[in-house]
């Protein structure tokens, strides 16, 4: 049922972005590694600051532009995307930056979409405000992507899905 539910989620958002007038642009990832192990920093993402200019060509002019991306907070539920177009890698982010709709101590499922096929990245459990582990995905050639997450309360309850603006990468 919930897959289902990310389905139909996922292609109204795939509408809605074909009849947007142009995307927005992000800023891309600080790469693999940079947030470690363990208890996370206090880190909150900002629906209202403006993004920055993500995948522009480096200055050899190797790597093609990729757009799109950036965060959206859905509830409480900070859902980030970029691309790191040298490496060919997305990333996502999650932030919980407010109990509305996610449960305390419950579980957070996140996944990053690529072409429409969703995998999974890892679970953990919701017990403090900030930032989570970013997520990697290794992303030759070109499509969209997007990052995923589903919350579930303590009691194993479906909450919600948080979902991230889509990237579109070469």
């Amino acid at each position: 049922m919930a897959r289902i539910a990310r389905l139909l989620a996922a292609i109204t958002l795939a509408i809605g972005v074909l009849t947007a007038p142009a995307p927005a642009l992000a800023s891309p990832g600080p790469g693999p590694g940079a947030h470690g192990t363990g208890a996370q920093p206090a880190t909150w993402y900002d629906p209202a600051a403006p993004a920055a200019p993500l995948g522009q060509r480096d200055p050899a002019g190797q790597f093609p532009s990729a757009s799109g991306g950036g965060c959206a907070n859905t509830y409480g539920a900070g859902t980030c995307i970029s691309y790191w177009g040298s490496k060919r890698q997305l990333n996502g982010d999650l932030y919980v930056n407010a109990w509305s709709n996610i449960g305390y101590g419950g579980t957070a499922y996140v996944y990053v979409a690529v072409n429409y096929t969703y995998y999974y990245k890892y679970s953990s459990r919701t017990y403090s405000l900030g930032r989570y582990p970013t997520v990697t995905h290794y992303a030759p050639g070109s499509g969209v992507a997007w990052t995923a997450v589903d919350f579930y309360n303590s009691a194993g309850t479906y909450l919600m899905t948080a979902y991230s603006p889509n990237q579109y990468y070469p």
